[in-house]
């Protein structure tokens, strides 16, 4: 038998130690390690280089040390691996007597794990005892050398939980509770943040799997932000805290995802700041991976890996490239810190001093009370970037599961979210300042060839909403759509921000909104009409005063008053008794028939597509109904 080492990931003390307690066990030691990477030379020995430029991490890693092992079972060892005197003998033991894949029990912060298993939405939860195992951790893992020769699969983060993925592929999975091998917790302690809003079934999910996997045993925190929910979530988060000593709750009434998160920073003790999502689920390794990362003093931003969890089986599912929309991401399997590098919010870490230097959150981007413009993450990475604060350390091991809502696994959805994300695109541009016009205006122009082009045959007038209606049901080919509602997203920002309204785009214009340039395209309400005679009104006001009860200036109602014979001034008076008040009612209409044919609607301000004959109201009683 030989052990594969993948020196590709982890910290120089954590693979001297590694390779130390592997001198111990006298089995063969095959260790695949960058060019650049300087190593011990322990007897026993054998080193393979790998291409760390051309981004080899850990499948070529162990499929060139597969090829260099002489031992007919391998046993590959990632970056957090001690193993235990004897641990190699029962696994390549298990290994002969059928088992495709073989995993000692893992000691952790969290107690022994025997293999995990899955909670039903492919996330994984440690076993605590001997049990049927559905996944094993990547941490020390035997195979036949063929398999480890043939690669890894690689991983796909739509394709959900890599674990699983592995040990469906590969065949039977056996756990050999003679064979220890500790998983190494290294790097700084960390306060991990939960912001929720009126998400009580998830909450609960995430929190106790943060737990399960050690979050508190290994003397980190959990803080959980209520930021303001208006659902059970406050007394989901009380018992949260009352079950789990260590678990801390915050309420942040002003909503907002920025708000919450420098909530949940003020709250927290420790000097490194997790956040993540309440449909977050950690994987095996989670906690110790990020703190690795922080282990170098030079990081101050750290992420790893987003992968898909499914609560339900997809029908649908989106392109890959379009994947980073449900915060799905990787960055290769290769551990790595650079001067220049993105982290999602589901899995994102900074310094506590790193974050109050930059001024914390802008709460201008970000779900919350200026709308739902993306990007507060890509604000503070620009800001630690631009003023030189550190690098940005990827933790390949530090996996975040995230649970895909089955609402938005669909071709609207993805539009809508796509388009948000246009919206934010100037101001990335300009490096989250305010853009100049001069850029304005040619980004404008830019994506208003895109739209127009994509909207061909689109005549009059429409709003955002409607456009992009309109963009969602053309008959392009998907990605093509996606990226027009990108480009509407772009140049309806770029129009507000020049301070006009409107576009023209050739045979249609396109009309803005302080709501469509925020993120808001919901449909404009149709105007409600109705039709009542003035003769009517004169002598009852009581159903004037009813209907500015019914309807303020606010709704988008039009009582359209046909005069007949009553003139305006004897219908003046009658508003005037009604009490209606001309700032704060809703619209009032008078209109005389000969003036507008035999279909009042005609004249009358409305949203409707086409005309539509209006209720008339000939009786008190009729009219009264209506409010």
């Amino acid at each position: 038998m030989s052990v594969l080492v993948d020196a590709t990931s982890g910290g120089g003390a954590g693979l001297a130690a590694q390779l130390e307690a592997l001198a111990a066990c006298g089995v063969e030691t095959v260790v695949a390690a960058p060019a650049e990477r300087e190593l011990p030379a322990p007897a026993g020995l054998a080193l393979v280089r790998c291409d760390a430029a051309a981004g080899a991490g850990r499948r070529a890693a162990l499929s060139l040390a597969a090829a260099r092992a002489t031992g007919h079972v391998c046993i590959a060892l990632g970056p957090l691996a001690r193993p235990r005197a004897g641990f190699a003998a029962p696994l390549a033991d298990a290994i002969v007597h059928g088992a495709a894949l073989a995993a000692p029990v893992l000691e952790t912060a969290a107690g022994a794990v025997y293999g995990y298993a899955d909670a039903g939405d492919g996330s994984l939860l440690p076993l605590t005892a001997p049990g049927a195992p559905d996944a094993p951790a990547l941490d020390c893992l035997a195979a036949p050398r063929s398999f480890w020769r043939a690669g890894l699969p690689a991983t796909d983060p739509l394709a959900g939980t890599y674990e699983l993925q592995l040990a469906r592929a590969a065949g039977p999975l056996a756990v050999v509770a003679s064979a220890r091998v500790a998983r190494a917790g290294e790097g700084p302690l960390v306060s991990v943040v939960v912001c929720t809003q009126d998400r009580a079934e998830e909450l609960a999910g995430c929190v106790d799997a943060l737990v399960a996997h050690g979050t508190l045993a290994s003397g980190c925190e959990i803080v959980i932000v209520d930021s303001g929910s208006a659902d059970a979530t406050p007394a989901v988060a009380r018992e949260l805290a009352r079950r789990h000593p260590g678990v801390t709750v915050v309420r942040e009434d002003v909503r907002g995802l920025s708000c919450a998160r420098m909530a949940g920073a003020a709250a927290a003790a420790h000097g490194v700041l997790c956040f993540v999502d309440d449909d977050a689920r950690p994987g095996p390794g989670w906690l110790e991976s990020i703190r690795g990362a922080f282990a170098d003093p030079e990081v101050a931003i750290g992420g790893g890996p987003i992968h898909a969890l499914w609560p339900e089986a997809p029908a649908w599912r989106p392109p890959a490239a379009f994947a980073g929309y449900y915060s799905l991401l990787t960055r290769g399997d290769a551990d790595f810190a650079a001067d220049d590098c993105s982290f999602y919010g589901a899995n994102w870490a900074i310094r506590r001093d790193v974050l109050e230097a930059i001024g914390g959150f802008d709460d201008r981007w970000g779900a919350g009370r200026f709308g739902s413009l993306p990007g507060e993450e890509s604000a503070a990475e620009f800001e630690v970037r631009r003023r030189g604060l550190g690098r940005f350390g990827y933790a390949a091991g530090a996996v975040m599961g995230h649970r895909i809502d089955p609402a938005r696994l669909n071709e609207g959805w993805l539009l809508r979210r796509v388009l948000r994300h246009g919206l934010i695109i100037p101001h990335v541009r300009a490096g989250f300042g305010d853009p100049p016009p001069d850029a304005l205006r040619q980004q404008a122009v830019a994506s208003a060839q895109v739209v127009a082009a994509a909207l061909a045959g689109a005549r009059g007038e429409l709003d955002a909403a409607a456009a992009f209606e309109r963009l969602a049901a053309a008959p392009a080919p998907f990605e093509a759509r996606l990226s027009a509602a990108r480009e509407l997203g772009v140049l309806v920002r770029s129009i507000w921000l020049l301070g006009a309204r409107r576009a023209d785009l050739g045979a249609w214009a396109l009309t803005i909104d302080e709501a469509a340039a925020y993120g808001d395209l919901r449909p404009a309400p149709a105007r409600f009409a109705a039709l009542a005679y003035a003769d009517e009104l004169v002598r009852d006001p009581s159903l004037l005063a009813g209907y500015g009860r019914a309807f303020s200036g606010a709704d988008p109602a039009t009582l359209v008053i046909e005069l007949g014979d009553t003139s305006v001034d004897a219908l003046l008076r009658a508003v005037a008794a009604a009490g209606l008040d001309a700032e704060g009612s809703a619209d009032l209409l008078a209109v005389s028939a000969p003036d507008t044919g035999p279909d009042p609607l005609l004249a009358v301000y409305t949203r409707l597509e086409r005309p539509t004959p209006l209720p008339r109201h000939a009786d008190a009683a009729s009219l009264r109904a209506l409010f």
